[in-house]
């Protein structure tokens, strides 16, 4: 979550008027919780706890409603968390509710027509491409996975995904591939005493990779002219809120950390100061200051 949350990209977004904050913030807490409930077999789920979720989820989600999917992995909680079965399923049936009032607020307006596309992009239509969908589901989905699969480490690792900061432009090459470097070590060696099942892990990245595909739709229904065979408008700060998750789903405990937590989290925040001291002095200081 640290290193994650110290991006050089999440850093500049932060700093920004924007609702990527809110956003990443509210999903990855979201995620955190969700993860706690499912590893922790004892301690009850009470009903401060799950305001406290609702109110988190939402306020990551209510500004884009393709992240609200995050919350389904609440129906995998064991029954015994709660008073009862007869409250786990109310809980749970509660939950899904909110996930699908949450995206009809996205789907219906796409459905019904409303939304148009987008202004800055010159013909666009969100009702003429949901019908280039409907009308060539197998030509849209081929669109669909050659483009996540191709773009996937330029969405994710990239040096657009990891230390843009927008038109004050990227920061050096060396200083992107220490932070990948160290992000990547973070992500294999970060040691913990849970351990999430393989139900929990197959699940929560169909769940990444079902939120991604949601974002390449929307882009295409919105941003993209009506029958163009590629997608555009896709930018990588929109995978940011689902690194965490994606991390957790793949990696492994089978890799043992011996570094003490002192010297580890040393080597995490020094590195991550050294790389914005840099990284300021260059992209903001040298050009604007000085």
């Amino acid at each position: 979550i640290a290193i994650i949350g110290f991006i050089p990209t999440s850093i500049f977004l932060a700093t920004q008027y924007s609702y990527d904050p809110a956003v990443t913030s509210g999903i990855i807490l979201a995620s955190v919780m969700l993860l706690n409930w499912l590893v922790d077999k004892e301690t009850k789920i009470t009903f401060k706890d799950l305001l406290i979720f609702i109110i988190i989820i939402l306020y990551g989600s209510l500004s884009k409603a393709v992240y609200i999917p995050i919350a389904l992995l609440f129906i995998f909680i064991p029954s015994n968390r709660f008073k009862n079965k007869k409250q786990s399923l109310t809980v749970k049936i509660g939950v899904i509710l909110i996930i699908i009032a949450v995206m009809t607020t996205f789907i219906l307006p796409s459905v019904s027509g409303q939304l148009s596309g987008d202004e800055r992009v010159g013909n666009t239509s969100v009702t003429e491409q949901l019908k280039t969908i409907v009308n060539n589901p197998i030509g849209y989905t081929k669109i669909l996975k050659d483009t996540m699969i191709t773009r996937f480490i330029e969405y994710h690792f990239s040096e657009s995904a990891l230390t843009s900061f927008s038109y004050l432009n990227k920061t050096s090459n060396t200083l992107y591939f220490i932070f990948l470097i160290l992000f990547l070590f973070v992500a294999i060696t970060d040691s913990t005493k849970y351990e999430l099942k393989p139900i929990h892990r197959i699940f929560g990245l169909i769940i990444v990779i079902g939120i991604e595909v949601l974002i390449w739709t929307a882009l295409y229904l919105s941003f993209t002219p009506v029958g163009l065979n590629t997608i555009n408008g896709v930018q990588a700060r929109y995978f940011i809120p689902l690194l965490f998750l994606l991390i957790i789903s793949i990696r492994t405990n089978k890799i043992k950390n011996t570094i003490t937590d002192k010297n580890y989290n040393m080597l995490l925040f020094s590195t991550i100061y050294i790389i914005f001291t840099f990284a300021i002095y260059n992209n903001i200081l040298l050009p604007f200051c000085m």
